[in-house]
């Protein structure tokens, strides 16, 4: 079990980029920082400490359970060394707070767009699932006829399951980091207006990047899968107006450096 030591030994290593968690997609497997991510370190100390089988007796969740405790102190030592009451709230007043800050996040169109983006999906999905079937059975059988030796159903049929993961993954994620984006533009009053605007606009670009992900992607299944031609240009019309939408929106996101990610010196040096 990770412990508070650890914890903070760990969050203080320089080799780790400060707050690249911060501005990144959650898509560990694909991210050549994660050996630079102090999250992902944390993440995988666990797991070789747990081991595979450590959510079969239900201590999986009861490590989650220690793991928050040791967070909960660690907060309460942090807070006590800068003198801030963690006690001091208003259950009254912080509802009503966030029901207004909610009220204001879901206003902007951006999150709507990005809402109906996650249904549009799942009905393409829905309706697609005889065609994925059908093309992955004619991959197959191209790839034991020797006369389709000129083409490549292997590739193809990669093309089409890394397209797939792609939209699959940020499906959810666009809504998210639109949401995280713009709560960043309705904070309360007494947070610091420039540091909500950076926050604003580093989730706005990791929002920016995973919709070109996307768009590339569904540019891709659209190459195979002629029938829903009609489908998939709508999806795609309604991303671009998404991706205009956040970026005018947040006229700024493209420029923001991500920690790590779009700075210089970590880039050959990953």
């Amino acid at each position: 079990m990770t412990n508070k030591e650890d914890f903070r030994k760990i969050a203080d290593d320089p080799q780790f980029v400060e707050g690249i968690y911060n501005y990144c997609d959650r898509w560990c497997e694909r991210c050549r920082f994660r050996l630079r991510c102090a999250n992902y370190s944390i993440s995988e100390q666990q797991l070789l400490q747990d081991g595979p089988e450590a959510d079969a007796d239900g201590s999986f969740w009861e490590n989650v359970n220690e793991m928050f405790e040791v967070t909960v102190d660690m907060i309460r030592e942090i807070a006590e060394e800068k003198g801030i009451d963690l006690d001091h709230v208003s259950p009254e007043t912080y509802e009503e707070q966030r029901r207004i800050f909610d009220e204001k996040s879901e206003a902007y169109s951006c999150t709507h767009a990005a809402s109906d983006y996650i249904e549009m999906v799942e009905e393409w999905f829905r309706s697609a699932d005889h065609l994925l079937e059908g093309k992955e059975d004619e991959l197959s059988m191209k790839a034991e006829i020797l006369e389709f030796d000129d083409s490549d159903p292997s590739g193809e049929a990669d093309e089409i399951d890394n397209a797939i993961e792609v939209i699959r993954w940020y499906q959810p994620q666009i809504y998210v980091k639109c949401m995280r984006a713009v709560q960043g533009l309705s904070e309360p009053d007494d947070n610091p207006q420039e540091a909500s605007q950076y926050d604003a606009d580093g989730s706005a670009k990791v929002a920016l990047i995973e919709i070109d992900r996307s768009i590339a992607s569904w540019g891709v299944l659209y190459r195979y899968f002629s029938q829903t031609e009609n489908e998939i240009i709508d999806i795609l019309v309604h991303l671009d107006r998404l991706r205009k939408n956040v970026e005018m929106t947040f006229p700024h996101a493209r420029e923001f450096i991500r920690p790590g990610f779009d700075e210089e010196q970590y880039q050959e040096a990953v």
